[in-house]
């Protein structure tokens, strides 16, 4: 069962150190290298881990900068990734998600927002998580059935608590 989530970035998840509980979602630029910390993740948890890519960019900037809208994320990597936060929410043990991406800022967040929404897990930095990215909240409330909400304002929490690379479990 997920009882957490959290979101960092490559250089954060590169500090991780690779454990029984935690599951990976990686979220690379269409045909980036994986990080090479996920690999330790990889030979510990080989199905807790998920590794997506799509760029980081809203629908109306992809004209702008001349790239295809295929190299968003696309309702079916939406489904893996909530099909793969419900394989892992059913699973017997108690279990860590984190979510990385390259700046650990807008995609991250994100899907660690739509991990908190679909099995309510403890996500202690969800004040963190306003730069969420807009296309990425848009499928997964057309996926979950329900908008996606969070806080206006910071929610408080502990530094100890706010700190993603502390143990949970």
């Amino acid at each position: 069962m997920l009882n957490a989530v959290d979101f960092l970035s490559d250089e954060g998840f590169a500090k991780l150190k690779a454990a029984p509980n935690l599951a990976i979602i990686s979220i690379g630029d269409p045909g980036s290298d994986k990080p090479k910390a996920l690999a330790e993740h990889e030979r510990l948890n080989p199905n807790r881990v998920l590794r997506v890519e799509f760029i980081d960019l809203e629908l109306e900037d992809v004209k702008r900068y001349g790239l295809s809208a295929d190299q968003l994320c696309s309702r079916g990597q939406i489904k893996s990734m909530l099909e793969f936060i419900d394989r892992l929410h059913t699973h017997k043990d108690l279990l860590r998600l984190i979510v990385h991406c390259r700046m650990g800022i807008s995609l991250s967040a994100s899907v660690a927002l739509l991990a908190h929404m679909k099995t309510e897990c403890w996500f202690p930095r969800i004040g963190q998580a306003k730069t969420a990215n807009k296309n990425i909240l848009r499928l997964g409330a057309e996926a979950l059935g329900k908008p996606v909400v969070f806080p206006l304002e910071d929610t408080k929490v502990s530094k100890e608590a706010a700190d993603p690379l502390r143990p949970m479990i």
